[in-house]
């Protein structure tokens, strides 16, 4: 099953399921769009990454909390 992401929204805020070079499982990520994609803030560490749409988008990797 996959996470419905919609074209308009202010902030997606969702947990990571997989550890990354950044993120951790476990870690809450706050997404926003951009001109150059989607950006991502990891609420623990305090950095932000580019992320793709289809890794927020596979239920393996990423659980979506909320949108906004």
């Amino acid at each position: 099953m996959n996470n419905k992401i919609p074209r308009k929204f202010n902030r997606i805020i969702g947990e990571m399921k997989i550890n990354t070079n950044l993120d951790r499982v476990g870690d809450i990520l706050h997404i926003t769009k951009n001109d150059c994609g989607y950006s991502a803030l990891n609420t623990r560490i305090q950095k932000f990454a580019h992320v793709f749409v289809s890794m927020l988008r596979n239920t393996e990797v990423f659980k979506l909390i909320t949108i906004e």
